[in-house]
Protein backbone atom coordinates (compact mmCIF):
# COMPACT_ATOMS: atom_id res chain seq x y z
CA UNK A 1 0.00 0.00 0.00
CA UNK A 2 1.25 3.47 -0.90
CA UNK A 3 -0.09 6.56 0.87
CA UNK A 4 0.50 10.26 0.55
CA UNK A 5 1.07 11.97 3.90
CA UNK A 6 0.48 15.74 3.76
CA UNK A 7 1.65 17.11 7.13
CA UNK A 8 3.69 20.28 7.75
CA UNK A 9 4.61 19.59 11.37
CA UNK A 10 8.03 17.96 11.04
CA UNK A 11 8.08 16.04 14.32
CA UNK A 12 4.59 14.61 13.81
CA UNK A 13 5.30 13.82 10.15
CA UNK A 14 8.48 11.96 11.07
CA UNK A 15 6.67 9.97 13.73
CA UNK A 16 3.76 9.12 11.39
CA UNK A 17 6.14 8.05 8.61
CA UNK A 18 8.02 5.74 10.94
CA UNK A 19 4.83 4.23 12.36
CA UNK A 20 3.30 3.67 8.91
CA UNK A 21 6.49 2.27 7.40
CA UNK A 22 6.83 -0.03 10.41
CA UNK A 23 3.37 -1.35 9.48
CA UNK A 24 4.63 -2.09 5.95
CA UNK A 25 3.07 0.94 4.28
CA UNK A 26 5.01 2.91 1.69
CA UNK A 27 4.79 6.63 2.51
CA UNK A 28 5.34 9.69 0.35
CA UNK A 29 5.52 12.71 2.66
CA UNK A 30 4.98 16.33 1.60
CA UNK A 31 4.75 19.39 3.86
CA UNK A 32 2.89 21.87 1.64
CA UNK A 33 -0.60 21.79 0.12
CA UNK A 34 0.66 22.67 -3.36
CA UNK A 35 3.06 19.73 -3.24
CA UNK A 36 0.25 17.45 -2.07
CA UNK A 37 -1.98 18.58 -4.93
CA UNK A 38 0.83 18.02 -7.44
CA UNK A 39 1.67 14.57 -6.05
CA UNK A 40 -1.98 13.54 -6.23
CA UNK A 41 -2.08 14.55 -9.89
CA UNK A 42 1.22 12.94 -10.88
CA UNK A 43 1.38 9.65 -8.96
CA UNK A 44 -1.00 6.93 -7.84
CA UNK A 45 -1.68 6.48 -4.13
CA UNK A 46 -3.96 4.10 -2.27
CA UNK A 47 -4.90 6.64 0.41
CA UNK A 48 -4.28 10.20 1.58
CA UNK A 49 -3.51 11.33 5.14
CA UNK A 50 -4.19 15.07 5.05
CA UNK A 51 -3.56 17.86 7.56
CA UNK A 52 -6.09 20.65 7.11
CA UNK A 53 -3.67 23.38 8.22
CA UNK A 54 -1.08 23.06 5.44
CA UNK A 55 0.88 26.05 4.14
CA UNK A 56 0.73 26.97 0.46
CA UNK A 57 -2.72 25.47 -0.08
CA UNK A 58 -4.86 24.41 2.87
CA UNK A 59 -6.10 20.86 3.26
CA UNK A 60 -9.69 21.79 2.47
CA UNK A 61 -8.61 23.08 -0.94
CA UNK A 62 -6.43 20.01 -1.59
CA UNK A 63 -9.41 17.77 -0.83
CA UNK A 64 -11.78 19.90 -2.91
CA UNK A 65 -9.44 19.76 -5.91
CA UNK A 66 -9.03 16.00 -5.48
CA UNK A 67 -12.81 15.54 -5.59
CA UNK A 68 -13.20 17.95 -8.53
CA UNK A 69 -10.83 15.69 -10.50
CA UNK A 70 -13.11 12.80 -9.48
CA UNK A 71 -10.21 10.99 -7.83
CA UNK A 72 -11.91 8.50 -5.55
CA UNK A 73 -9.08 8.26 -3.06
CA UNK A 74 -9.82 7.49 0.61
CA UNK A 75 -8.71 10.40 2.80
CA UNK A 76 -7.97 10.50 6.51
CA UNK A 77 -8.14 14.06 7.80
CA UNK A 78 -5.74 15.32 10.50
CA UNK A 79 -6.13 18.64 12.20
CA UNK A 80 -4.44 20.28 15.16
CA UNK A 81 -7.55 22.30 15.88
CA UNK A 82 -9.46 21.86 19.14
CA UNK A 83 -10.90 18.39 19.44
CA UNK A 84 -12.87 16.60 22.09
CA UNK A 85 -10.17 13.95 22.36
CA UNK A 86 -7.44 16.48 23.08
CA UNK A 87 -9.68 18.14 25.65
CA UNK A 88 -10.88 14.49 27.26
CA UNK A 89 -6.93 13.73 27.54
CA UNK A 90 -6.17 17.08 29.21
CA UNK A 91 -9.14 16.62 31.55
CA UNK A 92 -7.97 13.12 32.52
CA UNK A 93 -4.49 14.46 33.29
CA UNK A 94 -5.89 17.39 35.27
CA UNK A 95 -8.15 15.11 37.29
CA UNK A 96 -5.14 13.00 38.21
CA UNK A 97 -2.77 15.96 38.52
CA UNK A 98 0.56 14.83 39.90
CA UNK A 99 -0.22 11.14 39.36
CA UNK A 100 0.87 9.33 36.19
CA UNK A 101 -1.68 7.91 33.76
CA UNK A 102 -0.63 5.10 31.45
CA UNK A 103 -1.53 5.17 27.76
CA UNK A 104 -4.04 2.40 28.43
CA UNK A 105 -5.69 4.36 31.25
CA UNK A 106 -5.94 7.45 29.03
CA UNK A 107 -7.35 5.33 26.21
CA UNK A 108 -10.01 3.87 28.51
CA UNK A 109 -11.01 7.29 29.88
CA UNK A 110 -11.09 9.13 26.54
CA UNK A 111 -12.27 6.44 24.13
CA UNK A 112 -14.19 4.09 26.42
CA UNK A 113 -16.87 3.39 23.81
CA UNK A 114 -14.56 2.88 20.81
CA UNK A 115 -12.78 -0.46 20.43
CA UNK A 116 -10.96 0.60 17.25
CA UNK A 117 -8.66 3.20 18.82
CA UNK A 118 -5.01 2.18 19.32
CA UNK A 119 -2.45 3.28 21.90
CA UNK A 120 -0.62 5.29 19.22
CA UNK A 121 -3.58 7.70 19.17
CA UNK A 122 -2.74 8.66 22.75
CA UNK A 123 0.83 9.49 21.69
CA UNK A 124 -0.44 11.80 18.94
CA UNK A 125 -2.88 13.53 21.28
CA UNK A 126 -0.21 14.01 23.97
CA UNK A 127 2.17 15.40 21.34
CA UNK A 128 -0.42 17.95 20.22
CA UNK A 129 -1.29 18.91 23.78
CA UNK A 130 2.38 19.44 24.61
CA UNK A 131 2.61 21.94 21.76
CA UNK A 132 -0.51 23.75 22.94
CA UNK A 133 0.69 23.89 26.53
CA UNK A 134 4.13 25.25 25.62
CA UNK A 135 4.65 28.47 27.54
CA UNK A 136 1.47 28.05 29.59
CA UNK A 137 3.16 27.20 32.88
CA UNK A 138 2.20 23.51 32.79
CA UNK A 139 3.59 20.61 30.83
CA UNK A 140 3.02 16.93 30.21
CA UNK A 141 5.94 14.82 31.37
CA UNK A 142 6.59 11.21 30.38
CA UNK A 143 7.52 8.97 33.28
CA UNK A 144 9.15 5.99 31.61
CA UNK A 145 7.24 2.80 32.34
CA UNK A 146 4.49 4.68 34.21
CA UNK A 147 2.83 7.02 31.73
CA UNK A 148 2.14 10.73 31.49
CA UNK A 149 1.75 13.29 34.25
CA UNK A 150 0.72 16.95 34.22
CA UNK A 151 3.20 19.18 36.08
CA UNK A 152 3.72 22.89 36.68
CA UNK A 153 6.84 24.37 35.03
Amino acid sequence: MRILLAEDEHTLGTWLCKALEHAGIQVEWVDDGRLADRALQQRDHDALVLDLGLPGMDGHTVLQRLRERDQRLPALILTARDSLSERAVLRALVQRSGEPLSKQQILERVFSDDDEVHLEAVEVLVYRLRKRLDGSGVRIVTLRGLGYVLEAD
